[in-house]
């Protein structure tokens, strides 16, 4: 995972610091303790005190849409200024996949 978010912060030439919050959804989020994904190196340590769990996302992205909560503009919106980052064939994520290792 480290190696991903180390490959998205460059594509949007953000530093980890510039990250105000970070969610994790599901159930890996509800599980994970900060201490422990900060001592394996899965996020980076400027992250500490800004990971937070979001719960069941989908189903709460569900029911908010069903029930009109959430408006079909915001996912048009969200889709129409993503973009697919490929780390397969991404030099700098094999490289940071490497760098981040903890053996």
């Amino acid at each position: 995972m480290r190696a991903g978010i180390q490959v998205l912060m460059d594509t949007a030439g953000i530093a980890a610091s510039d990250i105000a919050a970070v969610y994790l959804a599901g159930s890996f989020g509800y599980h994970l303790r900060e201490s422990s994904v900060l001592e394996i190196g899965l996020f980076p340590e400027e992250f500490s005190g800004r990971i937070f769990s979001a719960g069941n996302t989908s189903l709460a992205g569900a029911a908010g849409v069903l029930s009109g909560y959430v408006p079909e503009r915001l996912f048009e919106k969200i889709t129409g200024t993503s973009q697919q980052i490929s780390l397969a064939d991404n030099p700098l994520f094999n490289s940071c996949f490497l760098d981040f290792m903890k053996f």
